[in-house]
């Protein structure tokens, strides 16, 4: 499914399934304390994402694609709880990309408390982190291509993904 971004300046949510669990998650509270609106690609990414279908959000810098890429994973453990396995696996080519997105989504769950853990796993990632990262992966991980290798290569790590 490709989405295509378009400008609308009064996107309001249509009623969906989606746009209704969308005005129910905290993340709207948020969305409303930093003044902004859902983007009609950020509802469909969630939509077709949730029922299980490959997604491709096309559209310029500013405009949520970060968000939508995640809005799927922070529903479904909004619905589900989180289980203490690895949910979302995000693989950025580049370090200084995994620690921006990184700190782009965590403003979000820090300022509403939402029950999600998120973390970077990097050539810079302290021992003690990497180990706990294999007995207790967090909700959320972020890492670069090599990192991943050597991650899945370890012993008992494969089977996290």
């Amino acid at each position: 499914m490709l989405i295509k971004f378009m400008i609308n300046p009064l996107h309001d949510l249509q009623y969906s399934e989606t746009s209704a669990k969308l005005k129910q998650h905290p993340l709207n509270e948020w969305m409303t304390n930093q003044q902004w609106n859902w983007f009609p690609h950020q509802v469909e990414t969630a939509m077709h994402a949730s029922s299980g279908k490959d997604v491709l959000v096309l559209a310029p810098t500013g405009a949520g694609k970060t968000l939508s890429g995640f809005l799927p994973s922070f529903l479904d453990i909004h619905d589900r709880g989180s289980n203490g396995c690895l949910h979302t696996l995000y693989i950025s080519p580049l370090k200084a990309l995994t620690v921006d997105v990184h700190r782009n989504i965590t403003k979000p769950i820090e300022a509403i408390n939402l029950p999600i853990s998120f973390e970077t796993r990097t050539g810079d990632t302290p021992a003690g982190r990497r180990k706990r990262q294999k007995s207790k992966p967090p909700d959320f991980l972020m890492t670069t291509p090599e990192s991943l290798a050597l991650f899945v290569i370890l012993r008992g790590c494969g089977d996290l993904l």
